[in-house]
C-alpha cells in the first residue's frame, strides 16, 4: 500500500501537475532519478550546493538564476518506492531532512524564485511543500478560516481565502484525475 501511495502521488506530479505547468510554460521540478544537465549548466550551480537534497536544491538554485527546467514527457524513468514502512518512513525521514537544509541555506534563492510569480510559486509549492498528505489538509484548513475572518472586512483577506480555496480544488481536481 506504501508503495502504490507514493506511486500515485508521483503520478500525479509527473503526469497530470507537470504537464500543465508545461503548457503553461512553467519550469517543473527535478528529480533525484531522470535529470538530464547540459555540462555548462551543471558546472555553473554544482560548485554551489550544499545540501544532501540532489533534486531540490538544484531545482531552487536553477530556477533563481531564471534557467527553465523543462518537463520530458516522452522520458521513461523506473524508480522504484519502498514496499514496507520502514523503507518509505526512511525514504521521507531523507526527504524532510534535506527540505530543511534546503530552507535553512538557500533564502536567497528561494526569495528568487518566489519573485518570478506565479510560475515560481507553483515550483517551489511542488518542492518544498511536502509531503502533499500533510500540507493538503492544513491548505484546506487555512482556506476555510481566511472565509471566516474575511467576513468581517478587508479585501485582502477575501482575496486570499479565493486563492486557497481555488490552490485546493485545483489541487482535488488532479488527484481525481490522476485516481
Amino acid at each position: 500500500v506504501v508503495g502504490r501511495i507514493a506511486g500515485l502521488s508521483e503520478t500525479v506530479e509527473q503526469g497530470i501537475y507537470d504537464v500543465v505547468r508545461s503548457r503553461l510554460g512553467w519550469p517543473v521540478r527535478l528529480r533525484g532519478t531522470g535529470m538530464a544537465f547540459q555540462r555548462g549548466v551543471l558546472e555553473k550551480v554544482a560548485p554551489h550546493l550544499q545540501t544532501s537534497a540532489e533534486d531540490v536544491e538544484p531545482t531552487v538554485r536553477l530556477a533563481s538564476l531564471g534557467f527553465q527546467i523543462e518537463h520530458a514527457r516522452e522520458a521513461a524513468v523506473l524508480d522504484p518506492k519502498p514496499l514496507d514502512e520502514n523503507g518509505a518512513t526512511r525514504q521521507r525521514a531523507r526527504w524532510l531532512h534535506g527540505l530543511l537544509e534546503v530552507a535553512s541555506c538557500c533564502r536567497r534563492p528561494i526569495l528568487g524564485v518566489v519573485a518570478r510569480g506565479p510560475s515560481g510559486w507553483s515550483l517551489l509549492s511542488s518542492v518544498l511543500l511536502k509531503p502533499r498528505s500533510l500540507y493538503f489538509p492544513l491548505k484546506i484548513c487555512l482556506a476555510a478560516l481566511l472565509w471566516l475572518v474575511q467576513a468581517g472586512g478587508a479585501p485582502l483577506w477575501r482575496i486570499l481565502a479565493w486563492a486557497f480555496t481555488a490552490s485546493s480544488a485545483i489541487e482535488a481536481l488532479g488527484w481525481l484525475i490522476g485516481l
